[in-house]
């Protein structure tokens, strides 16, 4: 996986959101940018909802908080506990979601830190 952004929850805001949004249109041949968001720690278990999805809220190491949402990824809830330290690194797109009216990361992998 090519990843585009590395970032700290902290810096995951609306004004970022914007200036990814002079990206778009995505699709063939203009990906979505790939992000690194780590260290995370999760602040509540996941929530699983609809068919198979997961919504989680997770808090960066300087108290930025980010929402997380996983489509079919109710199966890897566990993935987001962080192992013995409880943190973990997630890969996704960053996108507004608009029923929190919040930025958001849409999971497409992730794995405890070490």
């Amino acid at each position: 996986l090519d990843v585009e952004l590395e970032l700290a929850a902290e810096e995951v805001d609306g004004r970022l959101l914007a200036e990814l949004g002079r990206l778009e249109p995505h699709g063939h041949g203009n990906p979505e940018p790939l992000a690194r968001v780590a260290p995370l720690r999760l602040l509540v278990p996941p929530r699983c909802f609809g068919n198979g999805h997961l919504s989680a809220l997770a808090a960066g190491a300087g108290g930025g908080r980010l929402r997380l949402v996983g489509w079919r990824w109710e199966e890897r809830a566990a993935d987001l506990d962080g192992g013995a330290d409880g943190r973990f690194e997630a890969l996704g797109h960053l996108e507004h979601d608009d029923y929190a009216g919040a930025p958001r990361l849409r999971l497409v992998d992730c794995r405890p830190l070490r």
